[in-house]
Protein backbone atom coordinates (compact mmCIF):
# COMPACT_ATOMS: atom_id res chain seq x y z
CA UNK A 1 0.00 0.00 0.00
CA UNK A 2 1.20 3.46 -0.93
CA UNK A 3 1.73 6.58 1.83
CA UNK A 4 1.44 10.25 0.36
CA UNK A 5 4.72 11.38 0.41
CA UNK A 6 5.73 13.13 3.68
CA UNK A 7 5.67 16.87 4.08
CA UNK A 8 7.40 19.32 6.94
CA UNK A 9 5.14 19.96 10.21
CA UNK A 10 2.73 22.47 9.17
CA UNK A 11 2.35 22.25 5.46
CA UNK A 12 -0.67 19.95 5.13
CA UNK A 13 -4.40 21.36 6.44
CA UNK A 14 -4.53 18.47 8.79
CA UNK A 15 -1.30 19.80 10.55
CA UNK A 16 -3.61 22.35 12.50
CA UNK A 17 -6.41 20.51 13.23
CA UNK A 18 -9.39 22.02 14.58
CA UNK A 19 -9.57 25.78 12.78
CA UNK A 20 -10.30 28.95 15.17
CA UNK A 21 -13.65 30.77 14.03
CA UNK A 22 -11.12 33.48 12.31
CA UNK A 23 -8.73 30.42 10.31
CA UNK A 24 -12.00 29.04 8.84
CA UNK A 25 -12.99 32.64 7.49
CA UNK A 26 -9.44 33.11 6.33
CA UNK A 27 -9.15 29.66 4.95
CA UNK A 28 -12.73 30.21 2.77
CA UNK A 29 -11.65 33.73 1.64
CA UNK A 30 -8.37 32.26 0.67
CA UNK A 31 -10.48 29.84 -1.67
CA UNK A 32 -12.66 32.63 -2.96
CA UNK A 33 -9.76 35.33 -3.31
CA UNK A 34 -11.08 37.40 -1.17
CA UNK A 35 -10.04 39.11 2.11
CA UNK A 36 -11.24 37.69 5.07
CA UNK A 37 -12.57 40.43 7.11
CA UNK A 38 -12.42 39.60 10.78
CA UNK A 39 -12.70 43.65 11.99
CA UNK A 40 -12.40 46.86 10.32
CA UNK A 41 -10.63 48.19 13.38
CA UNK A 42 -7.36 46.75 14.77
CA UNK A 43 -8.20 44.21 17.68
CA UNK A 44 -6.91 45.14 20.94
CA UNK A 45 -6.79 41.78 22.92
CA UNK A 46 -7.05 38.24 21.72
CA UNK A 47 -10.48 36.58 21.70
CA UNK A 48 -11.56 33.09 20.49
CA UNK A 49 -13.35 34.49 17.45
CA UNK A 50 -10.04 37.17 16.39
CA UNK A 51 -7.17 35.32 16.65
CA UNK A 52 -5.01 33.39 14.31
CA UNK A 53 -2.34 31.46 14.06
CA UNK A 54 0.65 32.40 12.63
CA UNK A 55 1.80 29.02 11.77
CA UNK A 56 -1.28 29.11 9.84
CA UNK A 57 -1.03 32.55 7.74
CA UNK A 58 2.22 30.83 6.76
CA UNK A 59 0.82 27.52 5.63
CA UNK A 60 -1.68 29.70 3.06
CA UNK A 61 0.57 32.13 2.20
CA UNK A 62 3.07 29.58 1.08
CA UNK A 63 0.14 27.95 -1.16
CA UNK A 64 -1.98 26.02 1.46
CA UNK A 65 -2.37 22.24 -0.17
CA UNK A 66 -4.48 20.08 -2.19
CA UNK A 67 -7.59 20.57 0.28
CA UNK A 68 -6.90 24.73 1.33
CA UNK A 69 -6.02 25.86 -1.95
CA UNK A 70 -5.10 29.60 -2.07
CA UNK A 71 -6.63 32.12 -5.28
CA UNK A 72 -3.74 33.67 -7.13
CA UNK A 73 -4.87 37.11 -5.23
CA UNK A 74 -3.10 35.36 -2.30
CA UNK A 75 -4.08 35.76 1.39
CA UNK A 76 -5.80 38.64 2.45
CA UNK A 77 -6.73 39.17 6.37
CA UNK A 78 -8.31 42.22 8.27
CA UNK A 79 -8.62 42.75 11.87
CA UNK A 80 -7.00 39.77 13.58
CA UNK A 81 -4.97 39.25 16.14
CA UNK A 82 -1.93 36.54 15.29
CA UNK A 83 -0.57 34.95 17.97
CA UNK A 84 3.22 33.60 17.94
CA UNK A 85 5.89 34.46 15.44
CA UNK A 86 5.38 35.04 11.79
CA UNK A 87 8.25 32.92 10.06
CA UNK A 88 8.05 33.52 6.45
CA UNK A 89 12.12 33.13 6.92
CA UNK A 90 14.05 32.37 3.53
CA UNK A 91 10.68 30.59 1.43
CA UNK A 92 8.76 31.70 -1.48
CA UNK A 93 5.64 33.19 -1.32
CA UNK A 94 3.86 32.87 -4.62
CA UNK A 95 1.15 35.74 -4.21
CA UNK A 96 0.74 38.50 -2.37
CA UNK A 97 0.32 38.87 1.28
CA UNK A 98 -2.15 41.20 2.77
CA UNK A 99 -2.53 41.53 6.75
CA UNK A 100 -4.28 44.58 7.29
CA UNK A 101 -5.20 45.97 10.55
CA UNK A 102 -3.97 43.03 12.36
CA UNK A 103 -1.91 43.03 15.58
CA UNK A 104 1.21 41.11 15.88
CA UNK A 105 1.88 39.32 19.33
CA UNK A 106 5.10 38.62 18.33
CA UNK A 107 7.70 39.10 15.10
CA UNK A 108 7.55 38.78 11.83
CA UNK A 109 10.67 37.38 9.96
CA UNK A 110 10.79 38.06 5.85
CA UNK A 111 14.35 37.42 6.04
CA UNK A 112 16.46 36.46 2.39
CA UNK A 113 12.26 35.89 1.69
CA UNK A 114 11.40 35.82 -1.89
CA UNK A 115 7.24 37.45 -2.22
CA UNK A 116 6.10 37.23 -6.13
CA UNK A 117 3.46 39.80 -4.56
CA UNK A 118 2.97 42.63 -2.64
CA UNK A 119 3.72 42.79 1.04
CA UNK A 120 0.84 45.25 3.10
CA UNK A 121 0.89 45.49 6.75
CA UNK A 122 -0.95 48.50 6.74
CA UNK A 123 -2.82 49.61 9.83
CA UNK A 124 -1.04 46.63 11.89
CA UNK A 125 0.68 46.60 14.89
CA UNK A 126 3.45 44.59 15.24
CA UNK A 127 6.32 43.58 17.56
CA UNK A 128 9.23 43.83 15.33
CA UNK A 129 10.28 42.98 11.31
CA UNK A 130 13.08 41.46 10.24
CA UNK A 131 12.99 41.35 6.41
CA UNK A 132 16.79 41.80 5.80
CA UNK A 133 17.93 39.91 2.30
CA UNK A 134 13.59 40.37 1.31
CA UNK A 135 13.62 40.07 -2.37
CA UNK A 136 9.72 41.58 -3.41
CA UNK A 137 8.42 41.70 -7.36
CA UNK A 138 5.28 44.08 -6.31
CA UNK A 139 5.31 47.05 -3.15
CA UNK A 140 5.36 47.13 0.56
CA UNK A 141 3.18 48.90 2.25
CA UNK A 142 4.04 49.85 5.84
CA UNK A 143 1.43 52.69 6.48
CA UNK A 144 -2.06 53.81 7.60
CA UNK A 145 -1.37 53.59 11.00
CA UNK A 146 1.46 50.72 10.78
CA UNK A 147 3.12 50.52 14.82
CA UNK A 148 6.24 48.60 15.45
CA UNK A 149 7.14 48.11 19.65
CA UNK A 150 10.26 46.79 18.15
CA UNK A 151 12.80 47.47 14.95
CA UNK A 152 11.83 47.08 11.42
CA UNK A 153 15.14 45.92 9.66
CA UNK A 154 15.12 46.33 5.40
CA UNK A 155 19.18 46.09 4.94
CA UNK A 156 19.49 44.73 1.50
CA UNK A 157 16.52 44.21 0.93
CA UNK A 158 15.04 44.72 -3.21
CA UNK A 159 11.23 45.79 -4.06
CA UNK A 160 10.37 46.46 -7.75
CA UNK A 161 7.40 48.52 -6.79
CA UNK A 162 7.33 51.04 -3.82
CA UNK A 163 8.04 51.02 -0.02
CA UNK A 164 5.34 52.92 1.59
CA UNK A 165 5.90 53.83 4.75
Amino acid sequence: MNKPPLKPFGRLLTDFGQLKPAEQILLDACRKGECADISDKRPEQATEQNTVRADFVRFLALGGDEYALVHEMGVQLQGAWIEEDLNLQRVTLPHSLGLLNCHFSNIIRLLDSNVKGTVCFSGSHVSGLAADGMRCRGSVFLNDGFITTGTVNFNSVQIVGSLQC
